[in-house]
C-alpha cells in the first residue's frame, strides 16, 4: 500500500507530455520576432509620410497669402472684398490675380463691401453687370474648375475669397465672401454706380 501510494503521488506530480507542447505553443504565439519586424516595418511606412506632412504643412507657410483681385474695365482697375483687404485709400497692397500672378496695387476707393485697386493693365477686365440676377438664374462662379450654379445657390459652395461671379453673359455680377458671423458665404453685388466708377477712363 506504501508503495502503491508513493508512485500514485510521483504520478501526480510529474507534468504530464502533452503540457510540454503547449508550454511551447504558448510561449511562440507571443511571436515575438514577427511583431518586432511588423512594428520595424509600420515605423517604416509611417515615418515617411510623417516627414511628407511636416513638408506639406510648412509649404503654405511659405507661400503667399494675397487677397484674391478681379480685373474691371480696361484692364487697371481690379476688385477685392473688404474682408479681404483691410487696407485705406492711398495705400499699396499685394494682390492676386486668378492666373497666380501677383502685384502691388493701390487703393483708390473702398466702402464696407468692395475695394478698388489700381494696378498694372495687361489686357481687358470684366465687364460688370448691370442687374443684379435672380435667384433661379443661372451664374458661373470662377472656381477652379469654374461652377455653373443657380444664383441663390452660390452660398452653398466652398470657394476662396473673392472668387468671382458671372452671368450668363460674361459679366461680373459680384465677388464671393466669407463675411458672416457664422462663416457662410455670400455674394458681394457689383452695382452699377461701381460700374459707372470703373470706367470713368482712369
Amino acid at each position: 500500500m506504501g508503495l502503491l501510494a508513493v508512485g500514485i503521488l510521483i504520478l501526480t506530480v510529474t507534468p504530464r507530455r502533452q503540457e510540454s507542447p503547449v508550454a511551447v505553443s504558448a510561449s511562440t504565439t507571443l511571436a515575438t520576432p514577427a511583431s518586432t519586424s511588423g512594428s520595424a516595418r509600420l515605423t517604416e511606412s509611417v515615418r515617411p509620410q510623417a516627414v511628407a506632412g511636416v513638408t506639406a504643412i510648412s509649404r503654405p507657410a511659405t507661400q503667399r497669402n494675397d487677397p484674391l483681385a478681379t480685373p474691371v474695365g480696361d484692364g487697371r482697375l481690379a476688385l477685392l472684398t473688404a474682408s479681404a483687404v483691410g487696407a485705406a485709400n492711398g495705400s499699396t497692397v499685394d494682390v492676386r490675380f486668378s492666373t497666380g500672378e501677383v502685384e502691388p496695387g493701390l487703393v483708390v476707393a473702398s466702402d464696407r463691401d468692395l475695394v478698388i485697386v489700381e494696378v498694372d493693365g495687361r489686357g481687358p477686365g470684366l465687364a460688370i453687370a448691370s442687374d443684379t440676377p435672380d435667384d433661379d438664374e443661372i451664374v458661373t462662379v470662377m472656381a477652379t474648375p469654374p461652377v455653373t450654379v443657380a444664383f441663390a445657390d452660390v452660398d452653398t459652395l466652398n470657394v476662396h475669397e473673392g472668387t468671382a461671379v458671372l452671368d450668363d453673359e460674361g459679366n461680373l455680377v459680384g465677388l464671393c465672401s466669407l463675411r458672416r458671423g457664422d462663416g457662410s458665404l455670400e455674394v458681394v453685388s457689383v452695382s452699377g454706380d461701381l460700374a459707372a466708377a470703373t470706367s470713368d477712363g482712369r
